[in-house]
């Protein structure tokens, strides 16, 4: 497949997009995204405006830590970490699918939410009432400015993409972004399978 092909297919695809972009939507890096924070990155947008801009979570970046290294008194919660962005990497961030029973949640797409009460979050858990399945916990996260993520998705830096919960707690994170490509039909399929150095091939 020939880099023009490539550039064919990303033109089209930020043509439908026109700018689509809401809390919940997922960015894809686009296969020569060379930047090692985000390389063949998963990225859920939780917040995206004018105002404050946008703000999501990299769901593919699994960490060897576990919560109860970072929150004392959740020895009792065995909840793996993910790395969820370059940024302000000493703060906790949380996604779940218990908006209903965590205060001051935010929901991004049905089924999925963002934050809330913490101290109900480690009841839920400790109680056995919620578990790994409920919850994806970030050290850090990803920020651009409002305008600097419009315009890295129109250089073509970005496929933009719904989300849906089983991409968060179902799918496998060293596959996710290889096989959401893959759901989206046969143009994304073929980047899917697009060596890291077209060079190479």
């Amino acid at each position: 497949m020939a880099v023009s092909n490539f550039e064919s297919i990303v033109w089209n695809h930020h043509s439908e997009v026109k700018k689509k972009l809401l809390p919940g939507s997922l960015l894809l890096a686009e296969p020569f995204l060379s930047d090692p924070n985000f390389k063949r990155s998963v990225v859920l947008l939780a917040e995206h405006d004018e105002e404050n801009g946008s703000l999501g979570f990299i769901l593919n970046r699994p960490l060897q830590m576990d919560i109860s290294e970072v929150i004392e008194g959740w020895e009792q919660a065995s909840l793996p970490l993910y790395l969820g962005g370059p940024v302000q990497h000493e703060t906790l961030h949380y996604i779940h699918t218990l908006g209903d029973y965590v205060n001051q949640s935010i929901q991004l797409t049905p089924g999925l939410f963002w934050g809330g009460d913490l101290e109900q979050v480690h009841e839920l858990v400790v109680s056995g009432i919620a578990s790994e399945e409920n919850f994806r916990f970030f050290l850090g996260y990803a920020g651009w400015g409002y305008d600097q993520l419009q315009d890295e998705i129109k250089e073509g830096s970005w496929i933009v993409h719904k989300s849906k919960a089983e991409h968060v707690f179902e799918m496998p994170s060293e596959t996710l972004w290889k096989s959401i490509l893959e759901s989206m039909g046969t143009t994304y399929k073929v980047l899917s399978n697009y060596p890291e150095d077209p060079y190479l091939n």
